[in-house]
């Protein structure tokens, strides 16, 4: 898909509003752990140009696409919650994105706090919330008129997420991109649309990328990356090679005695990602469903591929700085 975001977020905090929508879920879906689904409409716009938004949520993480370019520029969405409770929807201005006649809603679920492994592995929970993603979404006009909304009537398919995890990370195959829809859409039925409320914050959005500090071979020839500090993110990296080549990237906050890559303070998190490479020219990745707090990657590849560019990517919900403080001591400053 399309990674250019023109559509905007509209104002949090305003008064939660009727969904005609239902929250379905993919029948594409096969369980935690399993390759991400997405749901999928096709739908008529007689009047392009004229105002109309977007309101979507889901069991799950969500990114959604109109005509193959991406709704609005928030990150793992619709966030954590208490989703027996509450779940918060995010509203989007996505006028720009409608053509005159024949469009396209593709909606990937990811498993996100919603019903990837939490917890250690003795303790370990799966489907934490529930055991089936699903998505509510309805798209309407400058009047107010449904264009178009999730029922039973949608589409289903596997997007090229083969796996994707809070503690696990990514695994991405390109070479899975634009899969055509091969199954339906089902009511959840159970799921209590009076828990949904407007998005209460600006969402998570990604800051200025950190380029390299320094990098060094290990004693297996993997290429460790040392971005100079600790964040929340994930590594952003453009690579070149044949189809079926991958790219495998683990992530550590610090480095052990005489500088050896350490993992150990992710505990049982396997906290990688796995690009797997389409052919054909330059491709650019960054994560879908997940993100890691690091400050080391250690990249091992597979296969005819060679990274021409790499950056570390934080993200946040803080993203305008307020204020600022400076001492006379570097280390503090630097803290």
């Amino acid at each position: 898909m399309n990674e250019a975001a023109s559509p905007r977020v509209m104002t949090p905090g305003s008064k939660p509003l009727a969904f005609a929508a239902e929250m379905i879920r993919p029948t594409t879906d096969k369980g935690v752990g399993t390759q991400s689904s997405f749901l999928r409409k096709n739908f008529r716009v007689s009047s392009p140009g004229k105002p109309a938004t977007l309101r979507i949520s889901a069991l799950g993480l969500y990114r959604a696409f109109i005509n193959g370019k991406r709704v609005g520029s928030d990150l793992l969405t619709p966030g954590w919650t208490s989703y027996w409770d509450r779940l918060s929807y995010q509203t989007y201005d996505v006028s720009d994105l409608l053509v005159a006649g024949d469009n396209t809603i593709d909606i990937w679920l990811g498993d996100g706090w919603y019903r990837s492994r939490m917890m250690w592995p003795r303790n370990e929970i799966l489907n934490t919330w529930g055991d089936k993603v699903g998505a509510i979404a309805e798209l309407r006009g400058a009047a107010g008129e449904v264009l178009v909304a999730t029922d039973a009537t949608w589409l289903s398919g596997l997007a090229p997420v083969m796996k994707s995890g809070i503690y696990f990370g990514e695994s991405f195959d390109a070479r899975a991109e634009g899969g055509a829809a091969t199954g339906g859409a089902a009511v959840l039925t159970s799921f209590d649309k009076s828990t949904l409320i407007p998005s209460e914050t600006a969402g998570v959005h990604e800051l200025d990328a950190i380029p390299v500090a320094i990098s060094f071979i290990d004693d297996e020839r993997r290429i460790v990356y040392d971005f100079g500090q600790n964040a929340g993110g994930y590594v952003a990296l453009t690579a070149e090679g044949d189809a079926g080549s991958k790219i495998v990237i683990e992530h550590a906050e610090v480095l052990a005695h005489l500088g050896q890559f350490d993992r150990a303070s992710m505990r049982s998190a396997e906290a990688r990602v796995e690009y797997v490479l389409k052919g054909g020219g330059p491709e650019r990745y960054r994560p879908t469903f997940t993100f890691f707090g690091f400050r080391y990657a250690r990249v091992a590849i597979t296969g005819k591929a060679h990274i021409t560019a790499v950056e570390m990517v934080p993200i946040s919900t803080a993203t305008q700085q307020t204020a600022s403080f400076t001492s006379g001591h570097k280390l503090v400053n630097r803290l």
